[in-house]
Parts: C-alpha cells; structure tokens; sequence
C-alpha cells in the first residue's frame, strides 16, 4: 500500500509563513538602528573634536594673557623671594618662630594678597602669613609633593610656578619655590592676580558659552588639573575618573542614570605648557542619551507599523485557514488530561492522514500498554515499600546499637574522671566546666591527692588529648591511665616529673600496636603541697605540655607558658620543665584550647585568648560556681547556632 504524505502544523504555521516574516522585519530594525547608531557616534565625536579644539584656541590666548602678566610678577616675586632666602633667612634657626607678617610689611607686600609660607623638609608649612595652611602636610594632599619639593633643594635655585586655580579658595594664584642656603627649608610664595583671576573668569565663561552651539551639550565647565588632587566642584563619584584623566591625559566618561534618562559625564584632558604643578585642564562636557531615545524610539515605530502592515494580515490568515488543523490537537490535549488524572480507559479518535492522526494512533498504542504496566505497578510498589521498611529498621536498629555503644563508652569515660565532689573535698573553692563535644570526649580533667604524715599533696590537671568523639575518648583512657601510674605506681610528685613518666608510658602502650601512632595529649598540670602541722606551708609547682598556666597574683593575671612538646611522640623530645609558684598567688586557671577556639559572634570567628583573660579578669572577684555559670552561659551566647567545634574543660582554684 502506498505511504501517504503527511504534513507538519508546525512546519505550515511556523517556518513557512509567520516566522521568516518576524526575523525580517527583526534583522531589518536592528541593522538600521546600529548603522543609525553608528552615525550618531561619529556625528558626536565630530562634535566632541569641535568643542575641544575651540577650548583649545581660548586657552591658548587665555594663556598668552597669562604670561604677559606674569612678567612683571615674576621680577617681583624673584626680587622679594632673594631677600628672604639671602638677607632674612640667611641663618635659618630661628625661620619656624619668625614674624613673616611684620617681614612682609618690610618688603612692601600686600598682605591681603600675597603670601610667604616656610616648609621644611617633612614637607609641612611650619610657619606661615597665610594660617589656615598652617601646619599643612603636603604629603598627604600627594606624595609627589616629595619629589617636587627634593628636586627644588636639588637645584638650590628659584622655581617660579604658573598660575593655576587654588584648591580651597577657587582663587587664582601663583606660586614661587626658593630653597634656603642651608637647603632645610623651602620659602615659599603665593601671589593672587586680579587680572589674572579676571582672565581666567572670562576665559572659562566663554568656554562655558561654547555649549549654545551644540544642543546636545548640557553644560561645559574647566578645571585645573593637579595629579590625586580633585576639584572640590567636582562630583565626589567622578573623583577616579578625574584623576584617571590627569594620569593618562586622556578622555574619561561616567555615565549616571537620573530616572528614565542616562547622563553623560566626559572629562577631557587638555595640556598647560611649562607648569610645575599644574599639569593642565580637564574641561567637564555634560551630555544625555535623549538623541540615543529619538533613534530607539524612531526604530521601534517603524518596527511597529512594519509588524502591523504584515504579521497581523498574516496572523489571520493562519488562524482562518489552520482551524481545522489545530482541533484535533484541542481534542488529544484534552483527552491526555483525563488520562494524566488516572482515567486509563479513554482514547483518541484517529482521523485524517498526517502527523497529527500518526500521534494519535501512537498515543491509543501508548495508553494500551500503560493500562497493562499499571496493573503490575501497584505490587511492584508494595514489595519495594517493604523493602524499604526493612532497610530503614534495619539501620534504626544499628544506629540504636552504636548509640548505646558510644553511651556505655561515655560511662567508662566518667568513671576515670574523678568525682566533682572528691575534688570539692580537698579544694573546696574551685569549679570544673567541662562540656564534651560529643557523648564522649577527648579532654578530661584528672585529680590525685597523696597524704603523708607531713604533707598533703594534690595534683589536678587540664587534659586535651587527640581528636575528640570516640577516638579522643579512648586516647584519654591511655593518657589517665598513664598518669594515675606515674604517680601512683613509681611515686612520682614533681609536676615535670609526672609528665616525663606519663609520656614514657603513653608511648610505651602506643608502640605495643607496631603502627606509628603519633597521638597524645596536651596537658595543664598543677600540684600544691601543703604541711600537715602548723605553720601549714604551702607550695605550689606546675608543668604543661603546649597549654599554659594562668594565675592571679597582686590583681594581676599572669601566665607561665608550656613546654612546647606534647605528652607523645615528637622529634625534639626534652625533660618537661617544673615551675614553682609564689605562696601568695590568689586563683590558678587550668584549662584546653576548646573554649578559646570556640566559633561564634557576629562574623563566626574565634574566641581568642584574650577576650578569654579579660573575662577572667572581670569574675575574678565571683564565687567559683558564679565563675563557673558565667564561663558557660557566656561561651554559649558566643556560640549561638553554630556547633561546637571541640571539647571544652576550665578548672579555676581559689587558694
């Protein structure tokens, strides 16, 4: 039988008609508007070459203006500039205190308009007629004011500047640099220029005037250019496009959106010959985006009228003549519905030759054989359910084991611990904060009290040992263990003693597995011996491997820092020293690095040992179960809803 033809809907509504139409029109739009754009650039550049070559020619003749009246100010200023270095200052030791204003008056100087300032070599006016530059520091206006003022003492003659607009008063002034003959200082002179002033007001004006002939220039403004110096007229957001512009002598723009309208900011670098100071002018061009608007805006109208002159006639066109093509896909799109909603038993009428009734025939095929799989889903389902259900008691029940597991590790752990209440008994001014990370810990604090028939001695310490969690809890066990020996089994009392033999042991029981187990502890060690009959003297010794001791003595908390080793192995293994402490100190503080590198605050960072000290410095005064509630509340408060990050354990002993 012969195949018949079929055709495509989206082929015939799409490809053939409508959309070549849209992408012409579209490529048609966008291509006269970046030629119109591009001849909208071009006229503006051309505009923007214009502008700057007529503020060329005015400051060129603004500039000649300038040194004919700077001839006869420069022999002024040379003549009053040799005096002052030659005859006032010729000896400069006492230059910082002298009476510039009454040296003025001397020379003829009108002191309403012309100034002598006296720099040293910081680069700062000690000494000034005019005082609010009094102390000023040129380095932080521009650190090149270094090099400029070292090359005038260099050159040990007279620099007389240009004139240029002065920073705080917007006045025109010109300005002359003379080193001293011992070259520590710089006198220098500042002249205003009325005449100059005035010519630099009309030169600038007639600049501003240039914009009357461009409509679309807002604004024209002229500044002068000092290298890392802004002119305070200039908006505080273009002040790095100001210096960009004076540093590469180029032109900069900002663009600044103000509502619906783009504002054009275009700093133009324009060169001042022979000027020390001065580099030149930026000349300020404002401008808007309304000309870019007109052309968007004109583009988008014939686009408009393009679209209704065609794709609408054609649009009607298609939806007359494709109606008939387009109802079956209504009748299987809502025949797919009621079968997405589980209503298997539906099917689509198949009618016409084309892909539209070749989809219909596959989706009829398509229901058939879902129908067959649904019925055969629904126990698949279950029995994976109970698969499921298994597995889930099945981990349940392994993690309850764990759990318990890790539990009764934690009562083996407590039960090296010696009791709080033990340790009341024999310090009864002290507290214990311990807070594990996890059910069990690798800190812990231990204790031993040894009497004689002349002396009592109690040994308690500080632990951290490897880790934390299980593996740190079961290093704690050979760590404790291996001190309840050095002292019980070989009779060890002295506090660096204790730790040589516990580390000898610790290693020992390590080196048993034949691996190279490098864990350990670090530890906090203090012992405190008292005679048993009257006068009861008392002395206190302390050793630590890598955690210090901090105590109170004379309202002051000091520290004795560690032995920088672990109780383990280490490859520069020495004796552990043994400190002995003033009879008299007040508090003792045992502690691991948990509390102090604790996360939290604001910003999740550290503790930090020194907020640590302060706190400390701030309870000291407390009871120890004050000090102790304050420790804690205060290290959960910094924590917030982080975790905690490490074993905690402070012990603190009132003596």
């Amino acid at each position: 039988m012969q195949k018949q033809k079929t055709t495509t809907v989206q082929k015939q509504l799409l490809i053939n008609i409508l959309l070549p139409v849209i992408v012409v029109i579209c490529l048609f739009s966008v291509i006269n508007y970046l030629l119109n754009q591009l001849k909208l650039k071009e006229y503006q550049e051309i505009q923007r070459t214009q502008i700057i070559n007529e503020a060329k020619s005015l400051l060129s003749v603004y500039d000649e203006g300038l040194q004919i009246i700077e001839e006869e100010l420069n022999n002024r200023i040379t003549l009053i500039s040799n005096k002052l270095v030659n005859e006032y200052f010729k000896q400069t030791n006492q230059i910082a205190s002298a009476d510039l204003y009454q040296i003025s008056l001397q020379l003829g100087m009108d002191t309403s308009k012309e100034h002598i300032y006296i720099i040293d070599t910081n680069c700062i006016i000690i000494n000034t007629t005019f005082k609010t530059d009094y102390l000023l520091d040129f380095k932080k206006i521009n650190h090149e004011f270094v090099d400029f003022f070292n090359g005038i003492r260099k050159n040990k003659k007279l620099k007389i500047d240009r004139f240029g607009t002065e920073t705080l008063t917007l006045k025109t002034k010109k300005y002359s640099f003379h080193p001293t003959l011992d070259g520590k200082y710089i006198v220098e002179l500042g002249f205003y220029s009325e005449k100059a002033g005035q010519l630099e007001q009309n030169v600038k004006k007639r600049i501003e005037d240039i914009k009357r002939n461009y409509n679309e220039i807002t604004d024209i403004s002229i500044h002068t250019a000092i290298k890392e110096i802004t002119d305070p007229r200039i908006n505080k957001n273009h002040g790095k496009a100001f210096s960009s512009c004076i540093q590469n002598k180029s032109i900069e723009r900002v663009v600044e959106k103000k509502g619906n309208t783009k504002q054009y900011y275009d700093y133009i670098y324009l060169e001042m010959p022979d000027a020390a100071l001065y580099s030149g002018y930026v000349m300020l061009m404002k401008s808007d985006d309304s000309k870019e608007k007109r052309l968007l805006l004109n583009e988008l109208i014939q686009f408009l009228v393009l679209l209704l002159f065609t794709v609408i006639p054609l649009s009607i066109l298609i939806y007359v003549r494709s109606k008939a093509i387009t109802r079956p896909i209504q009748k299987l799109t809502e025949k797919a519905q009621l079968i997405s909603a589980g209503e298997l038993h539906h099917k689509v009428e198949v009618y016409g030759h084309n892909e539209i009734s070749s989809l219909s025939e596959t989706f009829n095929i398509m229901v058939t054989k879902l129908r067959e799989s649904y019925n055969t889903l629904e126990q698949k389902v279950i029995e994976r359910t109970m698969q499921l259900k298994q597995q889930k008691e099945l981990v349940e029940e392994k993690q309850k084991e764990i759990i318990d597991s890790i539990n009764y590790a934690k009562r083996i752990q407590q039960a090296i611990l010696p009791p709080l209440k033990l340790i009341r008994t024999h310090l009864p001014q002290s507290f214990v904060l311990y807070k594990p990370k996890d059910i069990v810990a690798g800190d812990f604090y231990w204790f031993y009290h040894i009497e004689t028939d002349t002396h009592k001695t109690l040994h308690i310490a500080a632990a951290d040992c490897t880790g934390h969690g299980v593996p740190g809890a079961l290093v704690s066990v050979v760590c404790s263990t291996a001190l309840n020996r050095a002292v019980k089994e070989f009779n060890i009392n002295e506090p660096g003693k204790i730790l040589d033999k516990t580390r000898q042991l610790v290693l020992e029981t390590f080196e048993k597995s034949g691996a190279d187990v490098k864990d350990g502890m670090d530890i906090s060690l203090c012992s405190i011996s008292t005679t048993i009959n009257p006068p009861h003297k008392k002395e206190i010794k302390w050793a630590g491997a890598n955690n210090p001791l901090w105590y109170w003595i004379n309202n002051e908390l000091k520290e004795i820092k560690p032995d920088k080793q672990p109780i383990g192995k280490s490859d520069h293994a020495k004796p552990f020293t043994t400190h002995i402490l003033q009879p008299d100190v007040h508090t003792l503080f045992l502690f691991t690095d948990g509390y102090a590198d604790q996360f939290g605050g604001e910003k999740g960072k550290k503790f930090k040992y020194k907020p640590f000290q302060d706190l400390l410095i701030s309870i000291i005064e407390l009871t120890p179960d004050e000090q102790q509630k304050i420790l804690d509340e205060k290290i959960e408060t910094w924590r917030g809803d982080l975790e905690q990050n490490d074993d905690i354990c402070v012990i603190g002993i009132k003596l």
